[in-house]
């Protein structure tokens, strides 16, 4: 959004992520490392990174047509 642009209200989705204590464990050690402000934060932007690299993934495919 820029200067110009009015203010839009953002529509927003939760998800439950379910972890065993280990998980959870590693989890927030990585987080930290990370200098993620959560677990949920670092969860974000994991999957935010996977889904675009997976787009881009599909986008290629299509452009040869599904062949490798």
């Amino acid at each position: 959004m820029t200067a110009l642009e009015p203010e839009r209200s953002l529509k927003v989705i939760s998800f439950t992520v379910r972890a065993t204590r280990e998980q959870a464990r590693r989890w927030a050690l990585v987080a930290r490392w990370l200098k993620c402000r959560s677990v949920a934060g670092w969860l974000e932007e994991m999957a935010d990174e996977a889904s675009k690299r997976l787009e881009d993934v599909a986008a290629d495919a299509a452009r040869r047509g599904g062949k490798r």
